[in-house]
């Protein structure tokens, strides 16, 4: 460990010519003044204990600023991914992270609205299957292989759409209902 350590501030110019002339007034060099200066500060501002960082619960806070720094090339692949997504980047990489972080896919809102308007489509869809199946076990004229398939169809249709709602319910409540 050293004896001493540098401070060095920027002052405008006459500034410094009068801090000079102040030392020279006092017999003391610019350095000399500027030690007596800090450690008369310091007597009388006297600290108790060195500072500590403050302690903080991450696993509290609501929400965290951290700022990388990417290579343009990156920052260019990123911007390009997240418009695609039509996400701003940082919305983007917060998606990325909580994904990576949890293990669990994070879907943009623009991807989840697009797979809510397929749940309802498959509801539809099932709905009219299910009155043709209905239909076709009532009558007659209906071939026997229509009767067969199409009970089978309404099943399957309605295992996506229970697949497709499930999960997204899953990735709402993985970045905890905030996006649902």
């Amino acid at each position: 460990m050293r004896a001493s350590a540098r401070i060095s501030a920027w002052v405008r110019p006459d500034r410094r010519d009068a801090f000079r002339r102040l030392a020279r007034s006092r017999a003391l060099s610019d350095s000399r003044l500027l030690t007596l200066l800090i450690a008369h500060a310091l007597q009388e501002n006297e600290l108790p204990l060195p500072i500590r960082p403050v302690e903080r619960d991450l696993s509290r806070a609501l929400s965290e600023r951290i700022t990388i720094r990417v290579t343009p090339g990156d920052a260019a692949r990123i911007l390009e991914r997240a418009r695609a997504r039509e996400m701003r980047p940082a919305t983007y990489l917060a998606a990325l992270v909580h994904s990576h972080a949890t293990a669990e896919a994070a879907v943009p809102v623009a991807e989840i609205a697009e797979l809510k308007r397929a749940v309802a489509a498959l509801t539809a869809a099932g709905r009219h299957l299910r009155q043709m199946a209905d239909d076709a076990y009532h009558e007659n004229e209906t071939d026997s292989g229509m009767r067969r398939v199409l009970p089978a169809l309404v099943e399957g249709v309605e295992r996506v759409r229970r697949s497709v709602k499930d999960y997204i319910g899953a990735n709402a409540s993985s970045w905890g209902g905030a996006h649902e």
